[in-house]
C-alpha cells in the first residue's frame, strides 16, 4: 500500500513529529527525513522541538511547520506542548527518544485531544543501560513501565530494540511494532556526489564514523588496524567525529605505533563523499539501536564490516556475507577487513541492501501503522 492508498482509506492529514531539538544526532536526522517526505506528500506536517537548542541541520523543508519552545529543558515545555496539541489537533503524533516519549504521553493526556494516535519510537537497547544500574535509569525504567501503556504503539527501530523495550515495559506483542530508520532519501545522491571537506591520504582507506565515546569502542578498531597494516602497508584509518575520548584515542594510536596512519578529521556535516571514497567502512560499537552509518556506507557502494552488537547491524546486513565480528574482537575485525580489501566491490548488492531503508518505504509503514490503530481513549 502506498501513501496515496493509505490516505484514501483513512483521513490522516495532520502529522506531528516530536524531538528535543535539531542538534546533530541520528534521531534528528531521521525525523527530518520523515518530516520532509510527509510534507512533500501533502500531509500537514508539524515538527515540535521541546528545547531552544540551535539547529545543526540546514535541510528541513520550509513546508514543515516548526514549533520550538524557549526553554532549555524539555520537561518545562510540557504545558505549552499540550496546548499546541489542543490547538493543532494532529491525527497522529510520532515522538523519538525515551524522555521525549514520556513527555509526549503526558502532553496528549493534558491536551484532552484523545483522538490523536500516539506512536512513541525507541532507538536504544535499554538492557545495556540496565547494566550501568544508575539511579537515572532506574527512574526511567519505572516511568516506561507506567506510561508506555498509555501510548497507542511503541515502535522499535530494530527487532532487537522492539523485543527489549517490550520486555522492559511489560508490553503485549500487539502494542509494539518494528520500523527501521528512513536513511535513504532522494537528496542522498546529491550528498554522495559533493566534494569532500578534507583531503584523504593516498592508499587504501579504512573509514569509521561516530562520536568518540566508549560505546563506539574505537580502541578495538585501532588494535584491528595495527594488525591489518602488517599485510596492507598502504592502508590508512580515517575517523570522522568528535567526542570526549579523542585525546585518549590519539594517545593509544601513539602507543600502538600507528599515529602516522590514523587520521582524526573531526565532525563532518556530510560524510557521504567519504563513504564513497573509502575501501571499507568499519563500525565497532558495543551497542547500536540501528546503525544509520552502515546503510549510508552501503548506499555509497562501500563494503561494511561491523561488530555483531545488539541490535541493528546484523539486521541491516542479513543479506550480506562476511560482515560481522564479535564485539571487542580485534583479530576477527582485522581478518574481515582484509577479506573485504581483497574482494572486488559488489556495489550493486550493497546499494540494493541500503534501499530497503528508503524514506518512502519507512514513512508508508508509519502511515499504515497509524491507520491500523484501534483508537479507544
Amino acid at each position: 500500500m502506498n501513501v496515496e492508498m493509505a490516505q484514501a482509506k483513512q483521513p490522516i492529514r495532520k502529522i506531528m513529529l516530536v524531538l528535543p531539538d535539531l542538534k546533530a544526532g541520528g534521531a534528528q536526522r531521521m525525523f527530518i527525513n520523515m518530516a520532509n517526505f510527509f510534507a512533500q506528500e501533502g500531509y500537514v506536517t508539524h515538527l515540535v522541538l521541546l528545547t531552544n537548542a540551535q539547529s545543526d541541520f540546514k535541510d528541513l523543508s520550509s513546508d514543515v511547520n516548526v514549533e520550538q519552545f524557549p526553554s532549555s529543558r524539555a520537561a518545562r515545555s510540557l504545558l505549552p506542548f499540550s496546548q499546541v496539541i489542543r490547538t493543532t489537533k494532529p491525527d497522529v503524533i510520532i515522538s523519538a527518544l525515551t524522555y521525549v516519549n514520556l513527555i509526549s504521553i503526558f502532553a496528549r493526556i493534558l491536551s484532552g485531544h484523545k483522538s490523536a494516535r500516539l506512536i512513541v519510537t525507541e532507538r536504544a537497547y535499554h538492557s545495556i543501560n540496565a547494566k550501568l544500574a544508575t539511579k537515572h535509569y532506574t527512574l526511567e525504567k519505572i516511568l516506561i513501565r507506567l506510561l508506555y501503556q498509555r501510548s497507542d504503539k511503541v515502535v522499535g527501530i530494530s527487532k532487537g530494540v522492539t523485543e527489549d523495550i517490550a520486555k522492559i515495559a511489560h508490553l503485549p506483542l500487539e502494542k509494539t511494532a518494528t520500523i527501521y530508520n528512513p536513511v535513504v532519501t532522494d537528496a542522498l545522491i546529491h550528498k554522495l556526489n559533493a566534494p569532500i571537506e578534507s583531503a584523504l591520504p593516498t592508499g587504501k582507506i579504512i573509514l569509521s564514523c561516530g562520536r568518540l565515546t566508549s560505546i563506539k569502542d574505537f580502541p578495538t578498531l585501532l588494535k584491528a588496524f595495527k594488525l591489518l597494516i602488517q599485510t596492507h602497508d598502504d592502508a590508512h584509518l580515517v575517523l570522522l567525529g568528535d567526542g570526549p575520548l579523542k585525546q585518549k584515542l590519539i594517545d593509544l594510536a601513539i602507543h600502538l605505533g600507528i599515529k602516522d596512519r590514523v587520521h582524526f578529521l573531526g565532525f563532518i556535516e556530510n560524510p557521504m563523499p567519504y563513504f564513497k571514497c573509502a575501501d571499507v567502512f568499519v563500525l565497532t560499537s558495543k551497542s547500536e539501536g540501528f546503525g544509520n552509518v552502515i546503510v549510508e556506507a552501503l548506499y555509497a557502494g562501500t563494503p561494511v564490516v561491523s561488530t555483531d552488537c545488539p541490535t541493528g547491524p546484523k539486521e541491516i546486513l542479513s543479506d550480506l556475507r562476511d560482515c560481522l565480528a564479535p564485539v571487542g574482537d580485534a583479530q576477527t575485525l582485522s581478518r574481515l577487513i582484509d577479506l573485504k580489501l581483497r574482494q572486488s566491490k559488489d556495489s550493486q548488492s550493497y546499494q540494493a541492501c541500503a534501499n530497503n531503508f528508503h524514506v518512502k518505504t519507512i514513512c508508508n509503514h508509519y502511515i499504515k501503522l497509524a491507520i491500523g490503530i484501534d483508537h479507544e481513549h
